[in-house]
């Protein structure tokens, strides 16, 4: 059968199942079925459902693509697939009509949010959020640019394929191509990632006194906002939602066991008790063995060939920037250690300092970006699919408060910003 006979009887198929006496037939309406639409998805260090490996945090487990009239804003088309361990990613023949249109490409999502943008138009869909805590590993939300493309008629219309890709298929046209050499569609973690990289005691800068040792027993995370929009259409994706009045649940806080019986303070004095909003392990850890450190120089460190984090543990939030959407002063997202300090007084006694805190402001000033690109601009604060590194040198007791400011607090830190996939760092020490 011709491809555009094969198209027709589609959408006669479509028009008539979706029929009934009810309802009325639109005047001159868009007409449904004359073409059919491709994408391939972009898979590199992405691992398909079923596979096994240790990155879960690149899993697609299914993709949902969406197609705008680009000029109503109307939704024109919508198919969501499974993927498979080892299928090729890519969600094909999806049935459209030959208008500009704008197409978009989300991994990952609920069916609830599915059935909820399937009854919404673009301007709804760029609206819609998602929680913190419906985030989890092997499950991550992604999404790519908004793309504007002319369907073409009669055609198979090709997103993300190579040239030899679309001279192979009969009746295809190409519309879209990253301008990268791989020219398949990109997608991105709504989520990013904040991991301690490694504790080291510096003695030559402790005045305090003859030190002993210190064990950092958990650390949480402070200043988190708990949604985030799924989509967008700004300037590298952001997808950052503006603050909600406090104390409603726009905003997490950090927490751990030690927090449950006592709200405490944050930045600018609002009370907030965390441990009500904050599910276990999603924003806090405690290390299965404490970090102790007795001796100097000695720093406790994981390295490996793409680096992990201490204790295997990955914190993984949603966009706080620093100059960003309605965003108020103080509120820089702080990783806090907590711990013991253990020291020698003047007099030679060993004295004991119990529930220390070191806040570290997470990229609290602007790096360098050595890559041009989606994604990895100059920035402060959080931004989405960026891997927030962090290398802490302690040189004192800390603070009896975890939300001091950093220069009192007895540490240097140094917070390295990594793209994932591919990684590119931005170097950027915290004083």
């Amino acid at each position: 059968m011709k491809l555009k006979n094969y198209i027709l009887c589609m959408a006669a198929i479509g028009i008539l199942a979706g029929c009934s006496d009810n309802e009325p037939i639109l005047d001159n309406p868009i007409q449904p079925g004359t073409a059919l639409l491709s994408l391939a998805i972009d898979t590199r260090d992405v691992m398909t459902k079923g596979m096994t490996k240790a990155d879960e945090d690149a899993t697609i487990a299914s993709l949902s693509v969406f197609v705008y009239d680009a000029t109503s804003g109307k939704l024109l088309a919508d198919k969501t697939k499974e993927i498979e361990a080892g299928a090729q990613t890519e969600v094909d023949s999806i049935l459209v009509s030959p208008v500009l249109s704008k197409v978009l490409v989300l991994a990952n999502l609920e069916n609830d949010m599915i059935e909820l943008l399937k009854k919404t138009d673009l301007n709804g869909a760029l609206a819609a959020t998602t929680v913190l805590s419906s985030e989890s590993m092997g499950r991550f939300t992604m999404s790519s640019e908004l793309k504007t493309v002319r369907i073409q008629e009669y055609l198979y219309n090709m997103m993300g394929y190579t040239d030899l890709q679309v001279e192979n298929t009969e009746n295809a046209v190409s519309i879209y191509q990253e301008k990268e050499t791989d020219p398949s569609i990109k997608l991105y973690r709504t989520v990013a990632r904040v991991q301690l990289m490694s504790v080291e005691y510096d003695d030559e800068k402790d005045e305090f006194g003859t030190f002993v040792s210190l064990t950092i027993d958990s650390m949480f995370l402070g200043n988190v906002k708990s949604s985030s929009y799924i989509a967008s259409n700004k300037d590298y994706l952001q997808v950052e939602v503006a603050d909600a009045a406090l104390p409603a649940n726009g905003w997490w806080f950090g927490s751990h066991e030690f927090w449950a019986d006592r709200p405490y303070k944050t930045p600018v004095g609002n009370q907030e008790d965390g441990q009500t909003k904050l599910e276990k392990d999603l924003l806090s850890h405690q290390f299965e063995a404490p970090l102790t450190l007795t001796k100097t120089p000695e720093k406790l460190e994981v390295t490996g060939e793409k680096g992990n984090a201490i204790d295997g543990k990955q914190f993984f939030i949603y966009e706080n920037s620093a100059d960003g959407a309605g965003r108020s002063a103080g509120y820089t997202t702080y990783l806090v250690l907590r711990g013991t300090y253990v020291y020698l007084d003047k007099e030679g006694k060993q004295k004991e300092m119990k529930d220390r805190y070191y806040p570290i402001p997470i990229n609290n000033n602007k790096g360098t970006s050595t890559q041009t690109g989606v994604l990895m601009p100059n920035h402060q604060g959080i931004m989405r699919n960026n891997s927030y590194d962090i290398w802490v040198t302690v040189y004192g007791p800390g603070s009896d408060e975890p939300w001091l400011p950093s220069e009192f607090i007895n540490l240097n830190a140094k917070v390295v910003v990594v793209n994932w996939y591919p990684k590119v760092v931005i170097e950027e020490p915290v004083e």
